[in-house]
């Protein structure tokens, strides 16, 4: 720069709180259509279904992992965080248990052709198996406790912001939730979208 004149710089804590609203948006989007899916429609799915909708709840928690630790002004792990990813983990689980199960199963079967012995019961009908059912009473379990968590803090966030923090922070929430609930295109340019 000519003539002394120095542009300041931004300060890195400065653009997370200036993004603080559309993190959180993104967060409370992504974790509210996994609850979605993990509720209403993974009951309802037949079990190839029920593992896509297993992956997409993976994604959609890594989103609001990762959104959640963008918005934090500190490093600290939060309730939150732990929350969010005990739930990523245990649908881990809930994936990497059916996928096993269905390897079992043709493993049974081939081996049953190769020798001859009638292959075990149990199959890989829809029909949701005791462990499958456990791990989603968990889920059910994490989320009673963490949802109303992650709607406090969002509540106690959403008090502190200014009017232009709440008028990007519902642009944001409003794309986001298109965004996740259609899922076929990642979410327009906005002026408030990072």
């Amino acid at each position: 720069m000519s003539g002394g004149h120095k542009i300041p710089r931004v300060h890195k804590q400065t653009l997370v709180e200036m993004n603080v609203p559309v993190f959180t948006a993104r967060r409370d989007a992504a974790h509210d259509r996994a609850l979605e899916l993990l509720r209403k429609e993974l009951p309802l799915s037949d079990r190839a279904s029920r593992q896509t909708l297993y992956g997409e709840c993976d994604r959609l928690l890594g989103d609001a992992i990762l959104f959640n630790q963008k918005s934090q002004q500190t490093q600290h792990e939060t309730p939150i965080a732990r929350y969010l990813h005990i739930l990523q983990e245990t649908v881990h689980l809930s994936l990497a248990h059916q996928r096993h199960s269905d390897y079992l199963v043709r493993e049974a079967q081939e081996l049953s052709r190769l020798t001859g012995a009638p292959p075990p019961a149990g199959g890989t009908g829809d029909a949701f198996s005791n462990s499958e059912l456990q791990m989603l009473a968990f889920v059910e379990d994490l989320l009673q406790f963490g949802e109303p968590l992650l709607r406090h803090d969002s509540v106690e966030r959403q008090k502190h912001f200014s009017d232009d923090d709440r008028r990007r922070f519902a642009l944001a929430r409003a794309e986001y939730d298109r965004h996740y609930w259609m899922g076929d295109q990642p979410p327009q340019a906005t002026e408030c979208a990072p």
